[in-house]
């Protein structure tokens, strides 16, 4: 029974209210390519057909030709039996004869075509035995010490592998191909030789054949390798030919867990890269980026430099990471590496129309709780004491029958308010929903996506949220067989909606409200009308952290993006094209900040009286601001590459690139408002009404080149060289010039590899400069400044202007020169591979002031100048191993990294006491040294401190047991400055780890990723200068006290001595952590059982994120991420668990 397949035409688009006119855009778009390409197919009835597949069955591909160029096909059962062989075509713009005539080769089936139907029928006669195909051109003869070996080639399934290569090691002209069957033969055949089976998509296999005469072999997919391009600067590379050191991530590991920002998924996934997650705040929590530890990176999306914090993760391809002189391609802003982020285009296929949704919890990692109200009158009585001692006069904060109705807690004048359990929740929910339409033909290709997220805050107060709408579309149209034109286009919006005050850290955030709230203080009144005052000066966080109460900090981020490249590929010099790129970015940020009053009250049970306690922000207020902004970047570059001879790859690029920004910013505010009610200007006072303004310009003019050289894709050299041009130096000095070379040598390549089972094993070279100037505007002119200096003229006090200071003309680039040597390796089919790479890096130039060596009566300030210097080394290791046990496949993977930087030259005093030079000299010494004093723990006795034989500041006569014992160092018999000495490093990690594990068994897959963080410190903060502070829960637990007389207890003497608070290895300590950073288990649902439901495929999962923590800090309740000196006082980090749906059709 004969069955037709019939094409199906589908248009699928997405509809959302607010981008209605770019969306609107888009479609026609994609409607005029749609009409395009099927004009010019009808017009000259052209039968070309453009096919890529890899081990595909012959039912898919006739699938494939249907789809993408129009085709019936026409067969019966009989054929049916024969469409599950596989095979592998590549063909560009071939005959669909052809391309049928090579597909059907070495098969029992025929054809016949009248136009675009094609019937298939099968031979009922054996099909004619076909010779094996050999690269040898005559007859084989057999040495008398050589022989035949034959065998069969089937894949994982067992089934025969159509065409596979098969080739004896370092012998070129021997050589041969597997038929239908999966069979071969090769000829002149030595014990010794090494045979090589390869296949696109296939894992290729070395053999050593010793006295086999039979060879059966089964290949493994490899995928992945097929997709081993990686984005550079300005272009792609394969992997194989990369000569720099280059790490790259792809869009999987960006979604193993739900995100905000895909900057948290980089973290341990790359070699050399520091990650700080410093808040969770919603809509804020990204990770900062640091590549071996240069300080911020730039990143360039799509060709383009822009925030990419914020880039929704699921319209990401791949995230390149350049980290040596590969970054020299980008000049004066790439002296601290470049993120190359790539979001994702269409595809030849089918319409698949791609929808995702995912519910996720967060919760806190760690914070500090706050003691009960019975602990806090018994620590402010234990405090008071401990400072003025038992007989003092003075009243005690808290009487002793005070504490034990705080304790008792059934008088409600006497509350223990539980201000922790009030405010934080235990889950928030963050909700993300998405959809794609992906696919296209060899003429015409799109990916259009839309993606939605809110995630809520962990505070149950009216804390708000933060929103992201994201609409990207990208459409590729081949005009003509030479013209090529790409068109992309994105709309963002991302709305924060926090409360008016500061919600990340400090003690003016809501944090240091938190904690000043007290709970001796009720939550709530009987009478809802009353607030309820919680302590400090903004009325407690049940007041501050709610925007209905205290008014709102609402910001929004508008971004639209238009961009199209067109490319032309020369007729007469093959190899060679020309693109021109051109992008337009507009963002729009509005920002409304709205003061609310807030009056609080106290509240006394026993006479039903509330009493005016105190207001915050009396008569409210607002802050409007507007910055526009646009940036145009214009690109035009010629492109080459040849294979001259066999052996000679020549690659080169020339490019031209222009960037203009502008920018305008408008503000203005009133305060003592006619009413809450109203959140408008005009309904504040005209008599406190200020405004501002500005506006700038700026842009870059850059000429860029690059040559790839390879002999026999075995010697490597990629040279890079960049010229600059920036506005921000005088004339004379605007031109940077920042040059590249690399180096690369395939060793496995070589005769004398092919017995090591070497995939891969590359050295590498490389040395670049790169330049930095980012020193803000004009700061080689001298200017003065509008109301900065007061003038008195007569008896009327006037504002005036104030010099900028002194100029310097000559002011020039910062440079950067970093030396990369590194070794890729990949052995025995990926069993065993990895990366390590050492680095050195001179940074020369650094601008800075001689305040430190001129003196103080000098009478203006220093210019700018090119002074410091400093240098910064590493190393990174890389180790994983990848293969299957039956059905279960695996990739296990470790990396870690160590970097540091010294100052060279640090413009400073000329030091001459010994001990100056020891703790205040820079130059020639690590750049993050922490200098304090060494704590030998605490006093027990006061004996003890009576024969310590040296005195603290002030003396030691109120020294008591219980404070810490500061050490003599130089033994002079007085504790001061000199004291001190280096205990211990910065803030920022040394060291980085990541273990990432990769599991798939049928339809199932786990992954898990480990991340670590070592050789980095935290100043701790227990206290503030605050008396009016409630205690962290752990201080009450682990404090020095009478009956915890414990000289190596955590907390000294409560309202001991002043010394107490010197920075020492106490309070700056050590915070190393490990994470499981992210836990993802998910299942493909069986298609067998999608395919009644009309569903190409399904996956559902569960993940997690920093689920785990272990650090020393925790028995502080402290995040070892936690922002340095304002632990406790900051927006806490998240973990989560997510559970997400993946759907396509």
């Amino acid at each position: 029974m004969y069955k037709i397949k019939p094409k199906l035409h589908g248009f699928h688009w997405i509809n959302h209210g607010g981008i209605v006119k770019i969306m609107v855009f888009s479609v026609l778009l994609l409607f005029i390519g749609a009409i395009v390409a099927p004009a010019k197919a009808v017009e000259t009835q052209n039968l070309n057909v453009t096919l890529n597949v890899v081990n595909a069955t012959m039912r898919s591909t006739i699938d494939k030709i249907e789809k993408a160029e129009g085709y019936v096909f026409i067969y019966n059962d009989d054929v049916r039996a024969e469409l599950d062989k596989r095979v592998s075509l590549q063909m560009t713009n071939k005959n669909i004869d052809e391309v049928l005539d090579k597909m059907l080769a070495h098969t029992n089936i025929s054809y016949k075509r009248s136009g675009k139907q094609i019937t298939l029928y099968r031979n009922h006669a054996k099909p004619r035995q076909q010779p094996v195909p050999s690269v040898n051109t005559q007859a084989p003869q057999q040495s008398s010490n050589k022989h035949i070996v034959r065998g069969r080639i089937v894949d994982d399934r067992n089934e025969p592998v159509i065409g596979a290569t098969v080739k004896i090691n370092g012998k070129n002209t021997s050589g041969t191909i597997t038929d239908i069957d999966g069979n071969y033969v090769l000829n002149n055949v030595a014990p010794n030789d090494v045979i090589t089976f390869s296949y696109i998509g296939m894992r290729p296999q070395q053999i050593v054949v010793g006295g086999k005469n039979v060879i059966n072999v089964t290949m493994q997919s490899d995928i992945k390798d097929l997709g081993d391009v990686v984005v550079v600067g300005y272009g792609t590379q394969r992997k194989e030919s990369l000569t720099g050191s280059i790490s790259m991530v792809t869009s999987k590991d960006l979604v193993a867990t739900p995100q905000v920002s895909a900057s948290n998924m980089l973290t341990g996934r790359i070699p050399g890269l520091i990650t700080t997650q410093t808040y969770g705040i919603p809509g804020s929590d990204n990770a900062t980026l640091s590549i071996r530890g240069f300080g911020n990176a730039l990143f360039i999306v799509d060709g383009v430099e822009r925030d990419a914090r914020y880039i929704d993760p699921n319209t990401i391809e791949s995230i390149s990471v350049l980290k040596d002189a590969s970054s020299a391609i980008y000049g004066s802003r790439a002296g601290n590496g470049v993120v190359l982020i790539t979001t994702k285009r269409g595809n030849q296929s089918k319409p698949t129309i791609t929808a995702g949704t995912t519910l996720t919890f967060q919760s806190v990692t760690d914070m500090p709780k706050m003691v009960s109200s019975g602990q806090l009158a018994e620590l402010k009585r234990e405090e008071f004491y401990n400072k003025h001692g038992i007989d003092t006069p003075l009243t005690p904060p808290y009487t002793e029958e005070q504490m034990k109705k705080y304790y008792d807690g059934t008088d409600p004048q006497y509350p223990n308010t539980d201000w922790y359990s009030l405010m934080i929740r235990n889950w928030a929910p963050m909700q993300q929903y998405n959809a794609s339409v992906r696919g296209g033909s060899d003429r015409f290709s799109y990916y259009s996506y839309f993606g939605y997220t809110k995630q809520e805050s962990i505070l149950k107060t009216d804390f708000g949220n933060y929103q992201r709408y994201a609409f990207q579309t990208n459409l590729d149209a081949k005009i003509t067989d030479r013209l090529k034109l790409q068109v992309s286009m994105s709309y963002n919006l991302n709305d924060r909606n926090y409360p008016s005050r500061n919600a990340f850290d400090g003690e003016a955030s809501i944090w240091g409200a938190f904690w000043v709230t007290l709970p001796i203080y009720p939550a709530h009144f009987p009478n809802p009308d009353y607030l309820s005052y919680g302590g400090g000066a903004t009325g407690g966080i049940g007041l501050i952290a709610d925007r209905g109460i205290s008014g709102y900090n609402r910001s929004k981020a508008y971004t639209t993006e238009l961009s199209g490249t067109l490319t032309y590929d020369f007729k007469y010099v093959p190899g060679l094209a020309f693109k021109a790129f051109v992008d337009y970015t507009k963002s729009d940020n509005p920002t409304k900040i709205f003061y609310k009053s807030i009056d609080f009250y106290t509240y006394n049970y026993a006479n039903d009286e509330y009493t005016y306690k105190g207001s915050y922000n009396k008569g409210g207020g607002l802050e409007q601001s507007q910055v526009y902004s646009t940036m145009l970047t214009t690109q035009l570059s010629l492109n080459y590459e040849r294979l001259f001879a066999k052996l000679h790859r020549v690659k080169a690029m020339t490019l031209f690139e222009a960037v203009d920004t502008k920018s305008d910013n408008l503000s203005a505010s009133r305060k003592d408002f006619f009413t809450m009610a109203i959140d408008q200007m005009f309904m504040g006072s005209t008599a406190t009404a200020a405004n501002d303004g500005a506006a700038s310009e700026n842009g870059r003019a850059s000429f860029v080149g690059r040559m790839n050289y390879a002999y026999a894709d075995k010697y490597l050299l990629e040279f890079i060289l960049r010229a600059d041009a920036s506005a921000h130096f005088a004339p004379g000095h605007r031109w940077g010039y920042f040059p590249g070379v690399m180096l690369g040598w395939r060793v496995e390549q070589e005769k004398f590899m092919s017995k090591l089972k070497f995939d891969m094993l590359k050295l590498r070279l490389s040395y670049g400069q790169m330049g930095n100037d980012a020193i803000g505007d004009f700061q080689y002119l001298s200017g003065y400044k509008l109301y900065e200096m007061t003038y008195l003229l007569g008896k009327t006090s006037v504002n005036g202007i104030k010099s900028t200071g002194i100029a310097n003309p000559d002011m020039t680039w910062e440079h950067m020169h970093i030396s990369n040597a590194g070794l890729d390796f990949s052995w025995n089919n990926r069993r065993v591979y990895g990366v390590f790479e050492v680095f050195y890096r001179k940074r020369s130039g650094i601008l800075t002031r001689r305040i430190g060596s001129l003196p103080s009566t000098f009478g203006a300030t220093p210019p700018l100048e090119n002074l410091n210097s400093q240098s910064t080394k590493g190393w990174e290791f890389e180790l994983g191993t990848a293969g299957h046990i039956n059905d279960l496949n695996y990739d296990v993977k470790a990396n870690l990294s160590w970097s540091r930087s010294k100052w060279i030259h640090y413009e400073e005093a000329n030091y001459t006491d010994p001990d100056q030079i020891r703790l205040f000299k820079n130059s020639g010494e690590w750049v993050d040294r922490q200098i304090g004093y060494v704590s030998k723990g605490l006093f027990t006795s006061q004996e003890q401190i009576d024969n310590l034989g040296y005195t603290y500041p002030g003396g030691n006569g109120k020294l008591r047991p219980g404070d810490i014992i500061i050490a003599d160092r130089n033994n002079d018999k007085v504790i001061d400055w000199k004291d001190q000495e280096v205990i211990g490093k910065g803030t920022i990690p040394h060291y980085m780890l990541g273990f990432n594990v990769n599991l798939q068994y049928k339809g199932f897959d786990l992954s898990m990723l480990f991340q670590g963080a070592f050789g980095f410190y935290k100043k701790l903060r227990f206290w503030s200068s605050n008396n009016n502070d409630n205690f962290y829960s752990f201080i009450y637990d682990k404090r020095w006290s009478e009956r915890n007389n414990d000289p190596n207890a955590l907390i000294p003497r409560l309202g001991g001595s002043a010394t107490n608070n010197y920075i020492t290895q106490n309070n700056f300590v050590k915070s190393d952590y490990m994470r499981l950073k992210t836990m993802s288990l998910g299942y493909t649902i069986p298609k067998s059982f999608l395919a009644k439901l009309k569903i190409e495929s399904a996956r559902i999962n569960v993940s997690t994120y920093n689920l785990l923590t272990i650090s020393r800090l925790h028995k502080y309740d402290f995040d070892p991420e936690a922002p340095s000196g304002e632990t406790g006082r900051s927006y806490p980090l998240n973990k989560t668990i997510s559970f997400g749906l993946d759907v396509s059709f």
